[in-house]
């Protein structure tokens, strides 16, 4: 689907529909909550990586301010597209003839003289400076996308933070009491001389030590919360559902190495990055054909209505060109133009070091992707299941005195260290994914997450 789109954006560029096109591009790869706040969904209660993306986007200052420049620039294409580079100019002249002997035959007359001209350019400036004006309204709706992708990005990655941490807080709070109780049992077994005081003073320092992380993940529940409903312009932010295991994109992630150069293959030809420093190198060169064509003086055309001081009628025309004089007798475009071909070098220099980039940005997130794969099958959601039946069993035996605090405490800690590995390893994960679908110029939205025929998903 994605290769589809980008042929048809290319034939549309070929044939001067970008401005149409590339908005339909950004429609249809992020999801309705492009298009601005009348699409703008209910963000009070948020369910499901869809409803993130389309929250954000729709609420997003950056992405109206992006998309406000599209407008400024269609204002700025308006201008372009006069047909003539100036007004005519109008120019009426009264005098009146006497002669200077006074005689009683004394005849005056009014003379008057009329001149219309009209510049005109001949050397198709105004072609020039509507392919100019073009190139930036491509360029920049290719920055409203890079915007869009940037903010879909940062808001998912905030959600699975704050899944992770209300996952770790919901632990924290079922570790507190078993480990306030294995405290107490310490306690009470050290004041009878059943265990050593300093099994006694391990279990409170283990339960001081979780209670801790149970503060800290709670703050930070907090801190990502204010931080999403911030980045989903809500004021406060409702039930927060959804979970670890709901990851962006497919199951499958890349692993063989051609499908790894695929996935370079359509990063370089849908990141919104480079597609807008490409079209910033058009913009450039449009603007060094603008300045070549301006050299060439415009051609003024006049037309003259004259009554002379013989009751005469007089009607003639004129033609005038500016005579251009060689630098420095007379203003040149010459600097001018070589600086903007020297922009022109400059960002074809910054094209190939964005695809250098994006190639190096696509590699490393893939290989961290497979890492996080590689290590989440260590941490099996069934083992984690039995992990926590095995803390509640902690606790039941703790209470019927059927194990010693010391065995406890050592089986305490191992589960509670591999919990909150399986929260930490899927919330990796998830960011990876999030990051390899960024790299790779593939859409944020789960439901819209664009395929390669053949190829990684």
């Amino acid at each position: 689907m994605i290769l589809l789109i980008s042929a048809l954006a290319r034939r549309a560029v070929r044939n001067g529909y970008r401005r149409v096109l590339c908005l339909g591009i950004v429609f249809a790869i992020l999801g309705p909550g492009v298009g601005g706040a009348s699409a703008s969904p209910t963000c009070d209660s948020i369910s499901d990586p869809n409803s993130i993306v389309a929250c954000a986007l729709a609420s997003s200052p950056e992405l109206r301010s992006q998309e406000q420049e599209v407008h400024v620039l269609h204002g700025q294409r308006l201008r372009a597209r006069s047909l003539l580079p100036t007004h005519p100019t109008v120019q009426v002249s009264f005098a009146g003839r006497r002669p200077l002997a006074v005689s009683a035959d004394v005849q005056t007359t009014l003379n008057w003289y009329v001149t219309l001209s009209q510049e005109i350019e001949i050397a198709g400036q105004r072609g020039a400076r509507v392919r100019a004006a073009d190139a930036a309204i491509s360029a920049q709706q290719r920055r409203v996308l890079v915007t869009a992708q940037e903010v879909a990005s940062a808001a998912l990655s905030t959600y699975y933070d704050a899944l992770a941490a209300t996952e770790a807080v919901a632990l924290g709070r079922e570790v507190a009491g078993l480990a306030e109780q294995l405290a107490v049992v310490g306690a009470a077994r050290s004041q009878t001389a059943l265990t050593s005081p300093l099994d006694a003073h391990v279990a409170q320092a283990e339960a001081a030590r979780l209670a801790a992380l149970r503060w800290e993940a709670e703050r930070r529940v907090d801190e990502l919360r204010r931080s999403l409903a911030l980045q989903l312009g809500q004021p406060t932010l409702g039930a927060l559902h959804g979970s670890l295991d709901t990851l962006p994109g497919t199951d499958r992630s890349p692993h063989q190495a051609d499908h790894a150069e695929a996935l370079v293959a359509q990063a370089l030809a849908l990141r919104g990055d480079l597609a807008a420093a490409r079209l910033e190198q058009e913009l450039r060169a449009a603007r060094v054909q603008v300045l070549r064509r301006e050299r060439v003086p415009n051609l003024t055309l006049s037309f003259m209505a004259q009554r002379d001081g013989f009751d005469e009628q007089v009607f003639g025309g004129g033609i005038s060109l500016p005579l251009p004089l060689p630098a420095p007798l007379g203003p040149s475009r010459a600097g001018e133009i070589v600086a903007a071909e020297a922009q022109v070098a400059q960002a074809g220099l910054t094209v190939e070091r964005l695809a250098r980039q994006v190639r190096a940005e696509v590699l490393r997130a893939i290989e961290r992707e497979c890492s996080y794969v590689m290590q989440a099958r260590m941490f099996p959601a069934e083992l984690a299941t039995k992990a926590r039946a095995d803390l509640a069993a902690l606790g039941q035996a703790i209470a019927a005195r059927q194990l010693a605090p010391r065995d406890a405490l050592v089986a305490q800690r191992s589960l509670v260290e591999f919990l909150m590995g399986y929260v930490e390893v899927r919330r990796g994960l998830a960011l990876s994914r999030i990051e390899r679908l960024r790299a790779a110029g593939q859409s944020l939205a789960l439901a819209l997450v664009p395929q390669i025929e053949g190829g990684p998903r």
